[in-house]
């Protein structure tokens, strides 16, 4: 074929699209009459090579220079700024939050700043802009931490004094301060006039600014971190012309007014040597409230320390009873008759006697509150007995935490004084028992969960000797809670007959 020009009539060109069938050329259609001239060397037939021109834009004319526009790229440099997997947006639909980034670095505080560190705008972003500012994934600061709930915006109240003030200061007179036994390396304030002039809370208006303790009992156990505190405290001149700042009637100016007695008594025992004795004890000390364990029994019972007797005789002997009756039903039938006997011979030790108990009445006129988790708490129980209950019972309370001398469970254990007296009897009913004596009845008890004999065995012995205004105690047999559940308490008991027997045994004789 030679170099020349090719004009081919409207009628040729459609004959020789239809006998090459379907073709997708990038090249937009133009009409016959503007077809490019086609240049192909003699020597390019072998190779098939063919060497177009690219039409201009000038060419390009109607829908086929706008289906060209819209086809280049939208940066001014010619490259494609989109990334693949992110849907491109219309201009008209983006909406610019420059202004809203620029205000909320400035509203933020100094302390996410250092952590998030400065950087410039046109640095990139290190991670994620959700993975709290390029910190590794899964670390959060606890500041960051991740709000749970709808109203992920809520903020706390803060209900705390801003400076803290040790218990050795806040229970005695300015000038006669309780030894800290911290010492030098106490972190807490001791500057009592400091603490009322800067670090506590306003005193309310609440009942005329009258503690409601100190006007029933005399004393207030909240010391000088009382909210009605300026209604109990005055400011004495003493001889050498210094003025002191004084509580009246505190907790432990009771039993001597004279305000020796912190010095003389102490706050662990009568003569402050109790180990753990401090300002803790002394401040759970409230009016009003029975069943309150020192602090050094609960470190006794934290270090086992102390003595289970009688509870670790039981322990034993249940032991030795539950190997000799498994020893005895699984002997073998070739077994001689002197290992029969021998065997028969070990029944002979008499059983356990279950402890002396008073009785105990329950009737149509005793209404009884039930066992509430979380609920049924002191105030709640109180209240529930000003409106008419007769029996109640405290939150379920764990063996073992009671063994370790744990603070949070010993303190379930805690009643009010309203709860220690009699409930209501009607004489001249139906009684099964005749020797009952309401007047030494209570209302209050106290229900332990468990998952071996030996823990509520113990359980019930210490609560036998440190809470002695308890009626009963009660095992809990229907707890779903899966933690306790699984561990073989709780509702688990129904399907351990035998196991939840011998705990009752050995509550009985406790």
């Amino acid at each position: 074929m030679s170099d020349e020009d090719v004009d081919q009539g409207p009628g040729q060109g459609q004959h020789a699209t239809d006998q090459a069938g379907p073709v997708t050329s990038l090249v937009p259609e133009e009409r016959a009459a503007k077809r490019l001239k086609v240049d192909i060397p003699a020597d390019s037939e072998e190779t098939g090579t063919v060497e177009k021109r690219i039409p201009t834009d000038q060419s390009l004319t109607g829908p086929a220079k706008e289906a060209d526009e819209a086809k280049k790229p939208d940066g001014a440099n010619g490259a494609d700024h989109r990334r693949s997997g992110v849907a491109p947006i219309k201009k008209e639909y983006l909406i610019d939050v420059s202004g809203l980034r620029a205000a909320a670095s400035d509203a933020a505080d100094d302390d996410e700043a250092e952590g998030r560190g400065a950087r410039n705008d046109g640095e990139p972003r290190r991670g994620d802009d959700r993975d709290g500012g390029g910190r590794a994934k899964g670390k959060r600061d606890k500041k960051d931490k991740k709000k749970k709930g709808q109203n992920t915006e809520r903020s706390f109240g803060k209900f705390e004094d801003a400076i803290r003030l040790c218990n050795s200061v806040a229970f005695s007179s300015e000038f006669s301060p309780r030894p800290c036994k911290f010492g030098d390396r106490c972190r807490l304030c001791h500057d009592l006039r400091k603490y009322l002039a800067d670090g506590r809370r306003e005193d309310v208006d609440t009942f005329g600014g009258k503690c409601p303790p100190y006007e029933s009992y005399g004393s207030c156990p909240s010391g000088w971190k009382c909210r009605f505190v300026k209604s109990h405290m005055e400011e004495v001149e003493r001889e050498d012309g210094r003025k002191e700042l004084v509580l009246l009637g505190g907790p432990v100016e009771q039993d001597k007014p004279d305000g020796q007695g912190a010095e003389e008594k102490g706050e662990g025992g009568e003569n402050g040597k109790q180990e753990g004795g401090g300002g803790d004890e002394l401040e759970e000390r409230r009016p009003g409230v029975v069943n309150v364990v020192s602090m050094s029994n609960k470190i006794l019972l934290n270090r086992k320390r102390l003595d289970f007797g009688k509870a670790d005789e039981y322990i034993k002997w249940m032991d030795d009873e539950a190997k000799i009756s498994h020893d005895f039903h699984h002997r073998r039938k070739e077994q001689s008759p002197e290992g029969i006997e021998d065997l028969r011979a070990r029944f002979v030790d008499p059983p356990f006697k279950p402890s002396e108990k008073r009785r105990l009445y329950f009737g149509p006129e005793t209404p009884t509150l039930a066992p509430l988790t979380t609920q049924g708490n002191l105030p709640f129980r109180r209240l529930c007995v000003e409106l008419g209950c007769q029996l109640t019972y405290s939150e379920m309370a764990m063996s073992m935490p009671l063994l370790q001398g744990s603070k949070a469970d010993w303190t379930l254990m805690k009643a009010h004084e309203t709860e220690t007296s009699p409930p209501r009897f009607r004489p001249g009913g139906n009684l099964v028992f005749d020797d009952y004596d309401n007047g030494r009845d209570l209302k209050f008890g106290a229900q332990i969960s468990g998952n071996q004999p030996w823990t509520v065995t113990k359980a019930a012995d210490a609560l036998g000797r440190f809470c002695p205004h308890l009626r009963l105690i009660d095992l809990n047999c229907g707890c779903p809670i899966d933690m306790v559940f699984k561990s073989g308490g709780g509702s688990a008991l129904l399907e351990a007959q035998s196991k939840m027997e011998r705990m009752v045994r050995g509550m009985n004789a406790v």
